[in-house]
């Protein structure tokens, strides 16, 4: 069902939605309800809508949590060929080795929020993917334990803002009651990652190369995150305006159902009366 309304009206919404402004976007809500924007959607659409955007969005996800999880746990595949004989790594150092992406992880948590609600998504994380995965280059490249410590740091730092930028990404493309599945579908990937990944090092670590294995597993799946990152940022579109696999009806679909969504959302004001109960629940 086609809706008559402007082009520039409809990327307008978009960007409201892509950049999480919830006062601004119920605002505009009600404008669009007033020239029938809120008109009933037929289901059928939807239903090729949602396959479009599973078929599209939803991999590119899972691709990039994929490699984010294998790369995050690839020192301890690496260690089994060789990385802390090498590297003179005796046992504390090793653990340091291991806490050091978490507390890259730790540092990167604020200004991470702080520039998804600055830049555009898409583009930020497709950098973040680019960047990291030339960090897990580099940790191949280490010589002693003040390298590849820095560079493990790093690589927390660089990963630290996908798991809450995908949870935007998510509510920028589905409905609320299509959440619980699509992130779980995205999460699912850490479980694949293990088993896959498992698969994949020993492929590598005991194939004939001239450089040490260890080295070779880091070179190679950093290489393989920074051609995700490439991937990402030019299939990734940056709302439901630009989005190239969308007929412009199912652009238009996309930012309606989105505006609904947001429009009939429950209360979302803080009550101490409910925090209260919470605490007192023997559930939660």
């Amino acid at each position: 069902m086609t809706v008559a309304i402007n082009n520039a009206n409809i990327s307008e919404k978009a960007e409201v939605c892509a950049h999480g402004n919830d006062d601004e976007f119920n605002t505009e809500a009600k404008s669009m309800h007033e020239t029938n924007v809120f008109e009933a959607i037929d289901p059928e659409e939807e239903k090729k809508l949602v396959r479009k955007l599973d078929m599209v969005i939803l991999p590119l996800m899972a691709f990039v949590y994929f490699f984010q999880y294998l790369d995050k746990s690839s020192i301890n595949y690496a260690a089994v060929f060789g990385l802390r004989e090498e590297l003179r790594l005796n046992g504390e150092q090793f653990s340091w080795v291991i806490s050091l992406f978490y507390f890259g992880q730790l540092c990167s948590e604020y200004p991470a929020a702080y520039l998804l609600s600055r830049l555009r998504i898409t583009t930020f994380v497709g950098i973040t993917i680019i960047c990291w995965g030339a960090v897990e280059m580099a940790i191949g490249g280490t010589v002693n334990f003040h390298g590849i410590a820095a560079t493990r740091f790093f690589l927390g730092f660089a990963e630290a803002s996908v798991s809450p930028a995908f949870i935007i990404i998510t509510s920028n493309w589905y409905r609320r009651h299509e959440h619980p599945v699509r992130v779980a579908a995205w999460i699912s990937m850490n479980g694949i990652s293990q088993i896959v990944g498992a698969l994949l090092m020993h492929a590598i670590g005991g194939a004939e190369m001239s450089i040490a294995s260890w080295r070779a597993i880091f070179l190679i799946f950093g290489g393989l995150t920074s051609a995700c990152g490439i991937v990402f940022l030019i299939m990734m579109p940056k709302d439901t305006t630009t989005a190239w696999f969308l007929s412009p009806q199912q652009r238009e679909l996309a930012t309606r159902r989105l505006a609904i969504d947001r429009a009939t959302r429950d209360r979302a004001e803080f009550n101490k009366a409910q925090m209260w109960e919470a605490l007192k629940s023997p559930l939660t």
